[in-house]
């Protein structure tokens, strides 16, 4: 398992830096027991790879966040 987050780290590094740079608020990345990455925003736990298919659509930005975060909600 700990390979597949390895191979998520250079990803993670340009979601991590959009994140900073648009001044979007998170918390994480953690890495669970499985090894996936994670990260924790507003009230939802978002995996590194939802956000880094934001990144690869062009829409890891505030509206696309909430967009995502409202699909968790809803399920």
């Amino acid at each position: 398992m700990r390979v597949t987050a390895e191979r998520e780290i250079p990803e993670l590094v340009v979601v991590v830096r959009s994140l900073k740079d648009q001044g979007i608020q998170y918390q994480g990345p953690f890495q669970t027991s499985k090894g996936r990455m994670v990260f924790r925003m507003k009230d939802q736990i978002v995996l590194g790879s939802e956000l880094a298919t934001l990144l690869a659509a062009g829409e890891l930005n505030p509206g696309g966040i909430s967009m995502l975060l409202r699909r968790l909600r809803e399920g």
